[in-house]
């Protein structure tokens, strides 16, 4: 349930971006405020597009491209280097970069009050919920009654943006801390106290997210019918791509209820369960978000008994992505399985003396294999994952690999150890060509500004060997900003291109979805940047349509037509939520 946007040619198409911006950048400091006060929540969204890469979701520096930069971004999440800030300052830094480190100026790609949105959002991040609660109550009872319960009084409008703009808590902290007079009653404040009080009067001119959703829920054992009490429970906040932004426990009740309150309400944030049952790590089948006025939704997790019993173990698709760089081909296999019946199946003992559940094996020439988990490991001449195949929930198995270029031509093959009703292949078209007998060309497709080709395949065999050929390598179409030295990039950057990969698989994920779907492209791509919510409707409207029409005519199966009505019908939601919110302002 993570990651991003990025592709893989992507990130190189990033670098060439940045160094365009530094050479073209003309960008001066603001001559004056925001026109409107900065947004927490629109900066949300410009913060996953455009830093997130880098700083992080959570802003801690550990973005997937970071471990390539030379210098590690800045963590925003650190309270005490927060403290010291200034949203004017980290306004100048955005609109200007600091090219010292590396860090690219903003303000030919993003506008003014975006960079004010992005540095409020930069700044929230290290602010915790319960502090601005806390806060809020310091200042009832302390501060309220000279300057207002909303901040606005005659000597001084904490509304306006300034005072939080052009001053640092610290410095805020340091003249209230030495103050007299009116102010003289804050030294009996404690230190956390007042550092709270603070951070709400930020949330008096800059918007801030309301913190007021409650989420309510049982740990439902599935297979009895009966509710699970005393269960550990994670609840994950994660950003409109699915990067964790806050994470919350508590433990199930008695009667297997849970609640967790004062929860971040804005719809575009979506929240997923995760619970330990019997040794075994479940998570709810779809995740919950917030509509517009209704600050309360219910979101169950399901639990089951577990079985070594492989009878209902199937595999239905497998997913391959694949790109091209310098002397090197990167590859990301994501296997997916299923289990029927009302169990989850945990496996037998290997030769080992581990509990296996699925096999899994790549081409022989692959080098540099790297599996997405812990849960997989080498067993003999081939990998045997130990990861619990949930009931009616989808269990990905991802791996990433690379293949030496050597030649003009590549070939792939890799054993198959069950039948695969459904393969599909989405590989940069960078000049290659792709021969096999087992797919079907499905042409090329645009997605996010990379072209793609898109294969496909059916009903292949266990015991026998999925089989592709790359050819023409010689003539591949690769970036210019790729080095020429073939060693130097298998040496240096062969992590980096592999979690780059593997991170791509979900920022492709609206296109595999479809073309997973349906690889005949009778469904609509999924909807551009610049679609409108109005637009945006209409599509999933017409995909919803098209769905019950392939439904009906049996061209698609039972639960491939319920996952994708499933998804589809929430991001259907989630339009008609923020439709609604607009509606409401015009």
């Amino acid at each position: 349930m993570k990651w991003n946007r990025f592709t893989f040619l992507g990130l190189m198409a990033l670098v060439t971006l940045l160094v365009y911006q530094v050479r073209s950048a003309t960008a001066a400091p603001p001559k004056q405020g925001p026109v409107e006060p900065p947004s927490v929540v629109r900066g949300a969204a410009l913060w996953v597009e455009n830093c997130a890469p880098c700083h992080g979701a959570r802003g801690r520096g550990d973005g997937p491209t970071a471990s390539a930069l030379e210098f590690k971004p800045a963590d925003f999440a650190d309270p005490e280097a927060a403290k010291t800030r200034t949203l004017a300052e980290m306004f100048e830094v955005i609109l200007n970069g600091r090219m010292e480190r590396f860090m690219p100026p903003w303000g030919e790609r993003l506008t003014e009050q975006e960079i004010w949105d992005v540095a409020a959002y930069a700044q929230s991040l290290s602010v915790e919920p319960a502090d601005l609660e806390a806060g809020a109550g310091v200042y009832a009872e302390t501060c309220a009654s000279c300057h207002g319960q909303e901040g606005v009084a005659d000597e001084i409008d904490l509304t306006q943006p300034s005072l939080a703009i052009n001053n640092s808590q610290q410095t805020l902290f340091d003249s209230l801390r030495l103050a007299e007079g009116v102010h003289a009653p804050l030294a009996d404040l404690s230190d956390e106290a007042l550092w709270q009080a603070l951070a709400f009067v930020n949330t008096l001119s800059i918007e801030y997210p309301s913190y007021d959703g409650v989420l309510r829920g049982r740990v439902v054992n599935a297979t009895t019918g009966e509710t699970a009490p005393d269960t550990r429970i994670a609840l994950y906040a994660l950003s409109p791509n699915g990067e964790v932004l806050q994470t919350y426990t508590t433990t199930s009740d008695a009667d297997g209820n849970f609640t967790f309150t004062s929860l971040n309400a804005d719809h575009t944030i979506s929240y997923a369960l995760e619970g330990m049952y019997q040794g075994v790590s479940y998570a709810s089948p779809e995740p919950a978000i917030f509509l517009p006025d209704s600050p309360e939704i219910e979101l169950d997790l399901p639990v089951y008994e577990t079985t070594d019993d492989p009878q209902g173990l199937t595999q239905e698709r497998l997913h391959r992505i694949i790109a091209f760089e310098p002397g090197m081909v990167t590859v990301a296999d994501v296997y997916v399985f299923n289990y029927s019946g009302d169990r989850a199946f945990v496996g037998q003992l290997a030769a080992d003396g581990f509990p296996g559940t699925v096999k899994i094996d790549v081409p022989p020439n692959a080098i540099n294999v790297n599996f997405q988990n812990d849960f997989v490991r080498p067993v003999d001449d081939y990998y045997l994952s130990a990861q619990p195949i949930i009931p009616g929930n989808e269990t990905l198995v991802s791996v990433t690999y690379n293949l030496p270029i050597e030649g003009a031509s590549q070939s792939l093959e890799t054993p198959l150890f069950y039948d695969v009703p459904l393969v599909n292949v989405i590989a940069a078209d960078q000049g290659q060509t792709i021969n096999s007998e087992q797919l079907v060309s499905q042409g090329v497709e645009t997605f996010q500004g990379n072209t793609y080709q898109l294969l496909a395949g059916t009903d292949l065999r266990a015991n026998q060997s999925f089989v592709m050929a790359l050819e023409d390598l010689n003539k591949l179409n690769l970036p210019e900003a790729a080095s020429t030295n073939p060693n130097a990039v298998v040496q240096g950057n062969t992590n980096q291109s592999q979690t780059t990969l593997l991170w791509s698989i979900m920022g492709l994920g609206g296109l595999v979805l479809i073309f997973s779907l349906v690889y005949s492209a009778r469904m609509a791509p999924p909807a551009t940047q610049g679609t409108t919510l109005a637009e945006e409707k209409t599509r999933l409207l017409a995909l919803l349509t098209e769905l019950e029409a392939l439904h009906r005519a049996g061209e698609i199966d039972e639960q491939t037509y319920h996952q994708a009505r499933s998804k589809n019908r929430a991001l259907l939601k989630q339009v008609l939520a923020q439709l609604h919110e607009h509606e409401g302002m015009s």
